[in-house]
């Protein structure tokens, strides 16, 4: 969907206007994966925040066919950007 190429490729602006527009963001790809996903992978913060501003409610408990949700996905590029930059991340489910 439009909003899923935008959300993939960091145009917040263009998932500004979608959100605005009545874009769908629980809509995923093939993979399973929704827009709130592929921007957490990418670590797009701006668009998730976008994303939370459409019309209709962002599922941030879907889970891709891997059975990952938006923080589950957020949380591994966090704990990987860390430990590249010699980090040590420790996460509990407390």
């Amino acid at each position: 969907t439009p909003v899923y190429v935008a959300a993939m490729k960091g145009h917040a602006a263009c998932v500004t206007v979608l959100a605005g527009g009545g874009a769908a963001p629980n809509i995923a790809a093939k993979s399973t994966t929704t827009p709130a996903m592929v921007c957490a992978d990418n670590g797009h913060a701006d668009c998730l925040q976008e994303l939370a501003k459409c019309k209709t409610k962002l599922d941030v408990n879907a889970k891709n066919k891997k059975g990952m949700t938006a923080l589950d996905k957020a949380l591994a590029a966090f704990k990987a950007q860390a430990l590249e930059k010699g980090s040590e991340v420790w996460v509990t489910d407390e």
